[in-house]
């Protein structure tokens, strides 16, 4: 009887983990299909040719940070990090990377946010 019930143990962490394997794998697929997809786009388009370092740069980071979304890591830590790499790269400068923070609207809605949040607690 413990043995049957250490194998339901296993199973069941086994099926977990593959469940979450496969939302990870498909997530992941699913990024790189939409990259070869845009990519291919703007190729016949003609755009690539017009790309330097800075466009593949902003292109690795917007992609990174969709797949980072989509697999639900917290949107602050991403956001600030993609404009973190872009300003550490020099894609932007500090004035525009950070320069949307004093904007009275974002401000706003951050104080939205925090009053959402505190009315939900």
């Amino acid at each position: 009887d413990r043995h049957i019930h250490q194998t339901n143990r296993v199973v069941v962490w086994w099926t977990r983990m593959s469940d979450w394997w496969n939302r990870k794998k498909l997530i992941s697929c699913s990024s790189v299909v939409i990259s070869i997809a845009v990519f291919y786009t703007m190729w016949m388009r003609n755009s690539v040719a017009k790309f330097n370092g800075d466009s593949y740069i902003t292109c690795a980071v917007v992609m990174s940070t969709l797949v980072l979304l989509v697999q639900q890591y917290p949107p602050d830590c991403v956001m600030v990090g993609a404009t973190l790499i872009l300003d550490l790269t020099g894609v932007l400068n500090s004035a525009e990377a950070w320069g949307g923070f004093s904007n009275s609207v974002v401000l706003s809605v951050a104080i939205l946010g925090i009053v959402a949040a505190a009315v939900e607690s």
